[in-house]
């Protein structure tokens, strides 16, 4: 299940502007990392 959502919100991401894998791993596993920028910058 994570790893289609991931593939989907990869490629998603480029559309979006912003890295949806990320946003998808703090949604689901509820936590911030510091590898994700673009996630910090909207959350």
């Amino acid at each position: 299940m994570e790893a289609m959502l991931f593939m989907a919100g990869t490629k998603l991401s480029n559309l979006l502007g912003i890295n949806f894998a990320c946003f998808i791993f703090s949604v689901f596993k509820n936590y911030e990392s510091n590898d994700c920028p673009y996630w910090k910058k909207w959350h």
